[in-house]
């Protein structure tokens, strides 16, 4: 949905209800991880959106210390003046800011550190089935290298195997999202 969301301009909306529900979470008692938003690059772009979500933060700054912000690469790159804008602006609420669906723009690796991320999360599409390809274990090992001499954390996305997971522990990710760590980690 949020290719037709971007059309008809509802991604503003969309990714303030997404922090707004967060920041809410995370301000219960009972709340004691913290939780990730991913939010469109275009709603970046905008003022008034930095403006809001700054004030949200603002007001809830113990729940806007555990709340991290993703946004893709992609966007993030097409756009870097805005998506520095909207680092500055944000940057005094404490929350943690990084990179989604991370490696695709690999020659643009120098503008990582200028960027003052937290962390990366590395694309899916490098950790499928990375337990039987040696190549892509090359790959990942160097960029955990990079990103981690820039003191930023690096993420698998979207691990779908226990052997997947093997892996990437082998290869010096610090943690990773998908199919197999929910079940390893079921909803209760």
């Amino acid at each position: 949905f949020l290719p037709i969301a971007e059309r008809l301009g509802l991604t503003e909306k969309l990714d303030l209800i997404a922090i707004k529900l967060a920041l809410d979470e995370l301000q219960k008692a009972s709340s004691k991880d913290d939780i990730a938003v991913n939010i469109s690059a275009q709603s970046t772009q905008s003022t008034s959106f930095r403006t809001q979500i700054k004030s949200m933060m603002l007001a809830k700054p113990e729940a806007s210390k555990r709340l991290w912000l993703e946004i893709p690469e992609n966007g993030a790159f097409a756009n870097i003046d805005g998506f520095r804008a909207f680092h500055k602006d944000i940057a005094s609420t404490g929350c943690k800011l990084g990179l989604e669906h991370f490696g695709r723009q690999f020659d643009k690796i120098n503008l990582i550190h200028d960027l003052k991320l937290n962390y990366v999360k590395l694309d899916g599409g490098f950790v499928r089935n990375i337990e039987l390809n040696e190549a892509n274990q090359a790959f990942i090992k160097g960029i955990c290298v990079i990103v981690h001499r820039l003191a930023l954390s690096i993420f698998a996305e979207g691990v779908t195997s226990a052997g997947e997971l093997d892996m990437i522990k082998q290869l010096g990710l610090d943690g990773a999202t998908g199919p197999e760590l929910g079940r390893m980690f079921p909803l209760k």
